[in-house]
């Protein structure tokens, strides 16, 4: 549900889920099947957010809060960004947002964004952007563990955020209104990616854990 109005934008969600799934250890000549693990996960999540516009100015809040069975997670965020017109033809944006997430810990993340549009004639423009961005772990990687065949994989509630650093540069050329061309050249890096690591191997079973 949201309303949007000539500044002010409100919107809020909810939804419900249910996850089923079951696992099995088959024998080496394929002989046999066994049920090794059976998970049925009722989940909830709801959440809301809130967008003030003015301008070249915006603002904004969100929160959004997940539950299944006894483990829950709460992320929220706050966030700023302006365009500056230095000149008429250079223009410069800035942002920043700064994120809260809990759940075995509670943990904060800045991601602050600047970018910048040169119009060099009237027919090109260079673009230059950086920033950062993150992602939380999930109630999945935090909490739940499973297992295929002879592979079992641990959850890991002491997982951190993935991050990402980025940066951008780009030429728009549009010599005539039936003509336009642009080139983007990115690179991104990311830190911190959540993976499953192997911590044993046996003929019997491989285990792994969910790591950073």
């Amino acid at each position: 549900a949201g309303w949007t109005g000539d500044r002010w934008e409100w919107s809020a969600f909810g939804q419900s889920q249910r996850f089923r799934s079951t696992f099995s250890r088959v024998l080496a000549d394929r002989s046999q099947e066994f049920l090794t693990a059976e998970q049925e996960f009722p989940t909830q999540g709801y959440g809301g957010s809130a967008v003030w516009r003015s301008g070249a100015l915006l603002a904004g809040a969100d929160v959004r809060r997940s539950t299944w069975d006894r483990q829950d997670q709460t992320l929220g965020g706050v966030y700023a960004q302006a365009t500056f017109g230095v000149s008429s033809r250079f223009d410069v944006l800035a942002g920043a947002r700064l994120d809260a997430w809990q759940s075995a810990h509670t943990r904060t993340s800045f991601n602050p964004r600047l970018g910048a549009l040169f119009r060099a004639t009237n027919g090109l423009t260079f673009r230059a952007s950086t920033y950062r961005g993150f992602r939380a772990p999930t109630l999945n990687e935090l909490y739940r563990p499973f297992r295929v065949g002879n592979v079992e994989t641990l959850a890991n509630p002491d997982l951190g955020e993935e991050s990402l650093l980025g940066a951008e540069i780009g030429v728009d050329v549009h010599p005539s209104a039936a003509l336009f061309a642009r080139v983007n050249a990115f690179r991104n890096r990311i830190d911190g990616a959540v993976g499953n690591v192997t911590l044993s191997v046996t003929p019997q079973l491989i285990t792994r854990r969910r790591e950073n």
